[in-house]
This record gives C-alpha cells, sequence and structure tokens, in this order.
C-alpha cells in the first residue's frame, strides 16, 4: 500500500494500515501540526488516514510530502522506514505521485481510457440518434458498453463492498 494516498498542492493525504493505532496517528497529526505552514490535520483512524492542509506559499508540494513520508517512517519504527524510502525513491523533477508509474498505474490509465471512451461514445451515440442512424447508434452504444465494463473491472473491489 502506498504511503501518499493524494497529493495536491495545499492538501496532502497519507494513508497507510499501519496508521489505524490511535496512539501512532495522533502522534503524527501532533507533530505534523507543529511544522510551519501547516494550516489544518484531519485524522481518521478507521481508514488509517491523515489529511494535511498546508499554505503553499510557506511550504512547497514536494517539501510538504518529503517531510511527511520522513515523520512517518520515523514514527513507524526501522521496518517501515526502509519500505517507506523504497516508496520515495524521487528524481530531481519528480513528485511522490508519479514515483513507479509516470503515467499512472495501469488501473489508472485503463480507468483514464474507458472514461474517456465512455464520454466519446455517449456524445456520438446520442448526435447519431437524433440523425436517425440506427446502426452507427448501435456502434457507439456497444462501444459505450465495453468502456463501462472496463471501468466497472477496475472498480470491482469497491463496488462490490
Amino acid at each position: 500500500m502506498s504511503l501518499i494516498a493524494s497529493s495536491i498542492p495545499g492538501r496532502l493525504r497519507l494513508r497507510d494500515r499501519a496508521l489505524r493505532d490511535d496512539a501512532r496517528l495522533d502522534a503524527l497529526g501532533v507533530a505534523v501540526g507543529r511544522w510551519r505552514g501547516v494550516t489544518d490535520v484531519e485524522i481518521n483512524l478507521r481508514a488509517g488516514s491523515l489529511l494535511i492542509h498546508y499554505d503553499v506559499a510557506r511550504l512547497t508540494p514536494a517539501a510538504c510530502e518529503t517531510r511527511a513520508v520522513a515523520a512517518t517512517a520515523k514514527l513507524l519504527g526501522s521496518n517501515a522506514r526502509e519500505s517507506v524510502k523504497k516508496r520515495t525513491k524521487l528524481g530531481a523533477d519528480e513528485t511522490v505521485a508519479q514515483l513507479d508509474h509516470p503515467g499512472g498505474t495501469p488501473r489508472v490509465r485503463v480507468n483514464r481510457w474507458a472514461k474517456r471512451a465512455m464520454l466519446t461514445s455517449l456524445a456520438i451515440s446520442l448526435l447519431l440518434a437524433g440523425a436517425g442512424s440506427k446502426r452507427w447508434h448501435w456502434l457507439t452504444g456497444v462501444v459505450f458498453l465495453h468502456a463501462l465494463a472496463a471501468h466497472l473491472w477496475v472498480h470491482r473491489r469497491h463496488i462490490l463492498r
């Protein structure tokens, strides 16, 4: 499981199973809350998640990600520290979100393709239906259903919870 669940300028979410411990998560939240530039810290014990809101003018996204990963590794101990280091090998111009897969993971790329295909085929299908072309309307509907199947396959674990 990746430590950084999401990162956009001004907002960083850390999530790990090891953070489902109340004492660890509280300690990390208190430590991060003291950083210069951090405006708010939200804790979700059930998910093992820490949401950090910060001022981009005072703390850059890359610096916040690096500090958060280091603080979490320090808190979790030496075993977790090695796995965190492996997950966060940053190049000169990389961010943590771009680590192993520059265009996203294969699941993200498939889902991105599926969503674009669904939108495109739906728009074309509606135009063709309005123009009265039943055969091409049917064909674009089939393309839409295939893209929907790919999208649902990517999210199958979340749908069946």
